[in-house]
This record gives C-alpha cells, structure tokens and sequence, in this order.
C-alpha cells in the first residue's frame, strides 16, 4: 500500500512538472500598453525611434501598385522580449493591398530594445504609422 502511495505521489509530481499543465514553466503572456521605459528602435544614424523608424520604413517600403495616393495607416503589434516584433494587425485602413504591404515593411524591421516596466524586459504593445506618400 505505501509502495502504492509512492509510486501515485512520484507520477503526480512527474506530471505536475512535465504535464500539458506546464504550470513551473509557463511564458508570462501578459502585454503591456504603458511601461517605465517604453521600446526603443535604433537604425543607422538617426536619433530618435520615430525618426528611425521614417527613415526605416521609407527605405524599405515596397509600393503595391501605381497609385497617387496619400494615407497614414496604422500597424499594432507586440515587442516581444527578444525585441522582435509579433501579432501584427491594422488598426486603421486605407485598402487591403496597402494594409498588407504595411504590415510587410514592419515586419521587416529589425529587433527593437523592448520596454520597461519595474526593471523588467517586458512584451509591450506599440502602433507604428505607416504613411504613403509619393514625394
């Protein structure tokens, strides 16, 4: 009976530890809106994230098709830990072959430094405008 017990208590620990449940071993999933510090984007030798990003985006933006137009449209995502970017969607829209050519060239971007929040890399959310404009 005691061997019994044993045995039950040795499996239930192995599957408590290792089980689906993961529960030693899940990924903090929470993403912030407002952080200490928030996520940072270097790119050559422009100063500021927003600039580096302008700069980023414009060098890297690929036109869909021919058309004159003018539009801010604007891509959320997620900076994760790494400093990679994730769950990217469009918030605001202008038409589907611009929404999708904009979550293209942010995808492209390089990994950011991420946010802060009480000391700690966190994942945080963060909206990147993508402007069209011929020049």
């Amino acid at each position: 009976m005691i061997r019994q017990i044993r045995s039950f208590t040795f499996l239930f620990l192995i599957m408590f530890l290792f089980g689906n449940t993961g529960y030693c071993f899940q990924k903090d999933t929470t993403v912030f809106l407002r952080v200490d510090s928030a996520p940072q984007f270097k790119y050559k030798d422009s100063k500021s994230t927003k600039e580096c990003v302008d700069v980023f985006i414009s060098e890297n933006i690929v036109w869909p098709n021919d058309a004159d137009i003018y539009a801010k449209i604007l891509v959320q995502c997620i900076v994760e830990l790494d400093g990679s970017l994730s769950n990217f969607k469009v918030i605001r829209s202008v038409e589907k072959t611009f929404d999708k050519a904009s979550i293209d060239v942010v995808k492209l971007m390089p990994k950011w430094t991420p946010g802060i929040k009480d000391s700690k890399k966190v994942r945080t959310q963060i909206i990147i405008p993508v402007v069209w404009k011929l020049i």
